[in-house]
């Protein structure tokens, strides 16, 4: 019998040491969080919002961009952290809008949104993108991750981004400061 406890031991002991590498995190970005004290009239309350506000860009040429600050710092010190963007979330009345997302300066994806017209009832109405781009390899540092839209002339809210992380140390924040920037 003790020596069945400790193979046990032994297994459970092996099991957690592999299982650090294992480790996958899940954190969001609510986008309103971008905005400064003088861009206050770019966000709008939405019911269904996950925090019941979004970001609403109208920007037809692409001058907007939401810059965020992504820092990782590996849970085991031996391996890189994957990122992913798993969701952005987002409602349009209208045209369909293309999102455009670029990390350190380099396009990782495209997607464009759903195209409905319901006079406006559309806004409260919030979908999901689905993954975005491909699984990041990243060594421990400081990112900017970069969301910006092509949109008709109503444009598109942005709710939030979802992001999962494998080695992340779940202690560090990973959204580590965002901005809206405009050219």
């Amino acid at each position: 019998m003790a020596d069945l406890r400790i193979v046990l031991l032994s297994v459970v002991i092996l099991f957690a040491v592999n299982s650090q590498a294992m480790l996958e995190i899940q954190k969001h970005f609510e986008f309103e969080d971008v905005l400064g004290d003088l861009q206050d009239n770019m966000w709008v309350w939405r019911s269904e919002a996950s925090d019941l506000k979004t970001l609403r860009l109208e920007d037809e040429t692409g001058v907007y961009t939401v810059n965020l600050n992504i820092c990782v710092q590996p849970y085991n010190s031996t391996m890189n952290i994957t990122l992913y963007i798993d969701d952005i979330r987002y409602s349009n009345d209208g045209p369909s809008d293309t999102v455009i997302v670029d990390f350190d300066g380099i396009n990782i994806a495209n997607f464009t949104t759903i195209e409905k017209w319901r006079s406006g009832h559309e806004w409260n109405v919030f979908r999901n993108s689905g993954n975005v781009g491909p699984a990041l390899n990243l060594l421990p540092g400081q990112y900017v991750l970069q969301i910006s839209v092509l949109t008709d002339q109503w444009g598109v809210e942005l709710d939030r981004i979802r992001v999962n992380l494998e080695n992340q140390d779940p202690m560090e924040n990973v959204f580590c400061g965002a901005s809206l920037s405009s050219t």
